[in-house]
């Protein structure tokens, strides 16, 4: 039941709404509505203010609303259907706009505004149609477009990566045989510096066994040197032996002459003169004649020329077998010499002579 005060505040938003101070009216009827939910006339002119006010959604929904609720005045249940149907064309909703059209002639046959807005609703759903499926075949084609761009891309990217996938193999496989190379290469350095290596020991064995071999050499001539040292040694000594042979037999001389005057005073002159040769030719005698002319004169041994020859031919007898050996000696020592000369000048010239 409508207090009288809601009478009161719905008449001031009718009034507020006729002065087209439609804030105002929107204020009353809202406040209105709340407390009324259910009226229809109500929420028919809040349709109207609403729509007076460009809330085409609001006013639609109260429109609906007041034609549902207005089944006991057809004629406020035909307008509502009406204007719903208004309001649906406005926002592009032209099968709704149909229906609500429709609805309003099942009640008013006779409604020409209901008719021809209906008419003007299926031509605006038809081209809606025809609209929505050139959208749809234009936006198919799009999609179409799109798919193909994206496959095309698709494809594209696939051919640059297979590009890409077959440059990458090429640069591993030069990559593979690079390394190869340089594997190969170092392996090759490594028995190169191995084979050097080996070269060289080899080398310095040689150098070693040559340095052994000079001072073998060097040895050998320092023993030379040392023989041949000895040698002379042997030599001087033999000569000042041989010096010592002659004084000791000039001395025998001396003593023999004292002898033979002293015991030939009688005898003839050539005697003596034969004696005198005879010594002359004993010259150069050894240490044995010397201690045998030393102990015939203690023993007063006599100087007969038979014994004088046969002593002088063993002392010649000696001294040429000295002087032979001496000789050997003296060749042997020349030969060695010779040899080590030889050797020294070969050494190093790989066994070829050097002349």
């Amino acid at each position: 039941m409508i207090t009288h005060c809601a009478w009161f505040g719905y008449d001031r938003g009718i009034h507020a709404a006729q002065k087209n101070n439609l804030e105002r009216a929107t204020q009353f009827f809202k406040q209105e509505v709340v407390n009324n939910a259910d009226k229809a006339d109500l929420l028919y002119d809040s349709g109207v203010v609403s729509f007076k006010k460009g809330e085409i959604d609001k006013a639609e929904t109260y429109f609906k609303h007041a034609a549902e609720k207005a089944c006991s005045s057809s004629r406020l249940q035909e307008q509502a259907y009406f204007n719903c149907g208004n309001c649906c064309v406005v926002r592009d909703k032209f099968e709704e706009a149909i229906t609500a059209y429709e609805k309003c002639l099942e009640i008013n046959q006779e409604n020409e505004k209901a008719q021809h807005n209906l008419e003007i609703a299926k031509k605006l759903f038809e081209e809606q149609q025809k609209q929505q499926q050139q959208q749809q075949g234009q936006q198919d084609k799009q999609d179409q477009k799109d798919q193909k761009d994206q496959k095309d891309q698709k494809d594209e990217k696939d051919q640059k990566q297979g590009k890409q996938d077959k440059q990458d193999q090429k640069q591993d496989k030069k990559n593979n045989e690079k390394q190869q190379q340089d594997k190969q290469q170092q392996n090759k350095d490594q028995q190169d510096g191995q084979q050097d290596s080996n070269q060289n020991d080899e080398q310095q064995q040689e150098d070693e066994n040559e340095n052994g071999d000079e001072g073998d050499q060097g040895q050998e001539d320092s023993d030379m040197n040392d023989q041949n040292k000895d040698q002379q040694d042997q030599q001087d000594g033999q000569q000042e032996q041989n010096d010592q042979q002659q004084q000791g037999k000039d001395e025998q001389d001396g003593h023999e002459d004292e002898e033979c005057d002293g015991q030939q005073d009688g005898k003839p002159e050539d005697s003596s003169e034969k004696d005198s040769e005879q010594k002359d030719e004993q010259s150069g005698a050894g240490d044995a004649q010397e201690q045998q002319g030393e102990q015939e004169g203690e023993e007063g041994v006599g100087c007969s020329a038979y014994e004088d020859n046969e002593l002088y031919d063993k002392l010649d007898k000696s001294l040429a077998a000295l002087l032979e050996k001496e000789e050997k000696n003296d060749e042997k020592n020349q030969k060695r010499m010779i040899k080590a000369v030889v050797t020294e000048k070969m050494a190093g010239h790989e066994g070829q002579n050097c002349w």
